[in-house]
């Protein structure tokens, strides 16, 4: 079984790196593997959204989950899980066994779109832009969809983000390698 961990708008950090070795997952990013160390989020999704993007990101991941010829889980995080979130439901092709979105907020523009495999969606306990429960409401009978409400807030799996919560982070892994390591 592959797992695949779908980044951030930091892409690959230090931190994620130690994530997938916990995990033994790969890595899919949005800047072709390059580590770009980031001095915080602003100059992150600065970057990710003029050069970058969601639609092309979605082209990347769509592009490597067509070289998959095993089962595979993927975890994607923040802008990671709303491309998520779209591949999810344009799967016929049965590439993905199941998923995990960690704070998807650009999920919240995509309501109309549902699964064709599992997926679990981790939600921080606020978002500063949107209401959370809300979102749970719009998806709560969305087919294919599991969804865990957290007390923790965007970002609590990423060292490099301001909301990193080490203890919560370490319990979603130990959840994650008691189901796949």
């Amino acid at each position: 079984m592959n797992l695949v961990l779908i980044t951030d708008i930091f892409g690959i950090t230090s931190g994620l790196l130690e994530i997938s070795k916990q995990l033994n997952a790969q890595i899919i990013d949005p800047y072709a593997g390059v580590e770009m160390h980031f001095n915080d989020e602003a100059s992150a999704y600065a970057y990710f959204s003029e050069n970058i993007g969601l639609d092309c990101y979605l082209e990347i991941l769509s592009a490597k989950f067509e070289s998959l010829n095993s089962a595979t889980i993927a975890i994607g995080f923040s802008i990671g899980a709303s491309v998520l979130w779209r591949y999810a439901a344009a799967d016929t092709d049965g590439k993905l066994q199941r998923g995990y979105c960690f704070y998807g907020s650009q999920i919240r523009n995509y309501l109309q779109l549902v699964p064709n495999f599992p997926l679990q969606l981790i939600l921080p306990k606020f978002e500063q832009h949107f209401s959370v429960a809300q979102l749970a409401d719009d998806l709560a009978e969305c087919k294919n969809l599991t969804i865990v409400k957290t007390g923790s807030l965007h970002g609590f799996m990423n060292r490099c983000s301001v909301n990193y919560d080490r203890q919560a982070c370490q319990k979603q892994l130990q959840q994650l390698q008691a189901k796949y390591c």
